[in-house]
């Protein structure tokens, strides 16, 4: 499940903006290991308009993945989130980055940035392109996706 509402906010309106994700995930761990953890995300934070279809955002919280290999059975983190979203013609643009910190058990500090390309071919039908550099522990990898969407 993966829950995000980014509402701007302007200088009469506050609206906060919110993430959940929880579901299961390969985790990286020590030693460039893979754990397929139950993960659990939530953050809040604000978003606003730079200009006609230009908005960033910034968002703190925590997310924590649970496995028997993880110290107390969890990996705890807490950071922040930011990135800025554009709408070209078809094209939405999201760039955006990602640092958290793992303060308790084994210590470590995850980065992610990364590109997302949608292009939207009808109101119902999309092509996406997401690109992702990921640093977790001392293990540096790149993801890649191309995904189809068909809206009901």
């Amino acid at each position: 499940i993966d829950i995000i509402s980014l509402p701007p906010s302007d200088s009469f309106f506050f609206s906060p903006c919110y993430e959940f994700k929880i579901g299961f995930i390969q985790n990286t761990f020590e030693n460039e290991k893979e754990i397929l953890s139950f993960w659990l995300k939530g953050n809040t934070g604000l978003s606003t308009l730079l200009a006609d279809k230009v908005q960033v955002y910034m968002l703190g919280g925590i997310k924590s993945y649970f496995a028997p290999e993880y110290e107390n059975n969890t990996d705890l983190q807490a950071g922040i989130e930011s990135g800025i979203l554009t709408i070209v013609g078809p094209w939405k643009n999201h760039l955006y980055g990602a640092i958290y910190h793992a303060p308790f058990g084994i210590t470590h500090t995850a980065i992610k940035t990364g590109l997302t390309e949608r292009f939207k071919i009808t109101d119902s039908f999309s092509i996406l392109f997401d690109y992702s550099y990921n640093k977790n522990f001392d293990y540096n990898y790149h993801e890649g996706s191309i995904k189809v969407n068909y809206y009901f």
